[in-house]
């Protein structure tokens, strides 16, 4: 029977009694149904026989996840809670369905909360009877949010979110109700911040895209393709200093082919009636903008909208 060495030598090395504990090892990490032997070192080895053994059941235990993702087992199925199926639609009478899914709501159903636009979202329930909603205008260009509660066997509450599609930043930074906004500058070689286009010496967002700005002259500007202002809530904003005061004073007006006319002066301070009053004409800031809040002409939406 043979038996090894252990001579301990360093690597390489072709010693016959190395030679022959290299001859040992090799049979036993071939044939031996152990499932370890060792080098001439005295290192612990897996044999074939044990890495065999182990690659088998790592398959086994794969085609086991896989068996039990398609069975739905301890994995979320394709469709479950939503995930990889097709939105349900609502009852069409102001109810909720219940479990965590995606939702579809058409067109003019009750509960909707823009009636006029399909909304697709997620119904998440953690009680029989209380829960959320967080809803999406389906296929139009600038989609509002909603987040609601549902409880009582009805909706509760709906809340719109604050995004890019209902709100703009103005010249100060400050955060506004938006739709259809128009940025107004001396310049015409304004670079458009995302959502907005260049239209003439303005930035348009996608409600305003039909109208643009004109310069007339030094502080002199025409806005056309509006109806004018919009006709509730803030409508014109003028840029300010760290202090909160205007940069110019402006006068504008609409006359009766509904084009808005803005003059921009410097700032004068008249003593008989103790107030700032237009001074010279001079040009909008550099680098500043005057918002403005349109009123324009409600155009079906060239996005399609399931009527389903």
């Amino acid at each position: 029977m043979s038996t090894r060495k252990n001579t301990n030598n360093e690597c390489p090395s072709n010693a016959l009694a190395d030679l022959n504990d290299n001859t040992i090892l090799f049979d036993e990490f071939i044939n031996s149904k152990q499932s370890h032997t060792t080098d001439r070192f005295g290192n612990k080895m897996d044999t074939l026989y044990q890495i065999t053994k182990t690659f088998k059941q790592q398959i086994t235990d794969y085609t086991k996840k896989l068996q039990s993702i398609e069975n739905g087992e301890r994995y979320i199925p394709k469709g479950g809670y939503g995930v990889g199926g097709l939105a349900i639609r609502d009852a069409g009478d102001g109810s909720y369905p219940k479990g965590c899914q995606y939702i579809y709501f058409s067109k003019n159903a009750v509960g909707n909360p823009v009636p006029t636009s399909a909304l697709t979202g997620i119904n998440i329930v953690n009680h029989p009877d209380w829960g959320l909603q967080f809803l999406g205008q389906d296929g139009v260009p600038n989609p509002k949010i909603f987040v609601r509660t549902i409880g009582y066997g009805g909706f509760i509450g709906t809340a719109e979110f604050i995004t890019s599609a209902n709100s703009t930043i103005d010249s100060n930074g400050f955060l506004k109700a938006a739709l259809p906004i128009l940025r107004l500058f001396a310049s015409d070689d304004v670079k458009p911040d995302d959502g907005f286009i260049k239209a003439g010496f303005a930035h348009v967002n996608d409600k305003a895209k039909n109208a643009y700005a004109k310069k007339i002259a030094v502080g002199h500007y025409e806005i056309h393709g509006s109806l004018g202002f919009a006709k509730d809530g803030w409508y014109i904003t003028l840029p300010e200093d760290a202090n909160g005061n205007k940069k110019f004073f402006a006068d504008y007006s609409v006359d009766e082919n509904n084009i808005i006319t803005i003059k921009t002066y410097t700032r004068k301070f008249d003593t008989n009636r103790c107030e700032i009053v237009a001074g010279d004409p001079i040009d909008i800031t550099e680098g500043r903008w005057i918002d403005v809040r349109l009123d324009m002409v409600v155009n079906d939406s060239p996005y399609k909208q399931s009527e389903e």
